[in-house]
């Protein structure tokens, strides 16, 4: 999984909440360190009983889902030093990624 796989499956379940009326906003960020994406949806949100376990290998509620996509994302970035994080109300997935430096290529 790359990146694309990462931010596609986000807005992919974004799509799915807002429904035929919505909002997705995306914001690319920056601090010393990291390069920070923040994926937002007008969407009702996750409810609270599912929300620590968004990221947990074969959670879903999705009649067809396998409950594998947002803990592919977490893995991956993990391995990447990188990280995933939700928020409610918006809901909103911030997706952190260390910068590289020059020095290291």
């Amino acid at each position: 999984m790359k990146i694309r796989g990462i931010i596609t499956n986000i807005l992919q379940n974004a799509v799915q909440a807002i429904g035929l009326k919505g909002e997705i906003n995306i914001s690319l960020e920056e601090d010393t360190d990291y390069a920070i994406i923040k994926i937002t949806d007008s969407g009702p949100g996750i409810p609270d009983e599912n929300i620590e376990q968004i990221f947990e290998p074969m959670f879903t509620t999705k009649d067809e889902g396998t409950g594998l996509g947002l803990a592919s994302c977490k893995q991956f970035l993990e391995m990447h030093n990188g990280s995933i994080a939700v928020n409610n109300n918006p809901t909103a997935f911030t997706i952190k990624l260390p910068k590289i430096r020059s020095e290291s290529i």
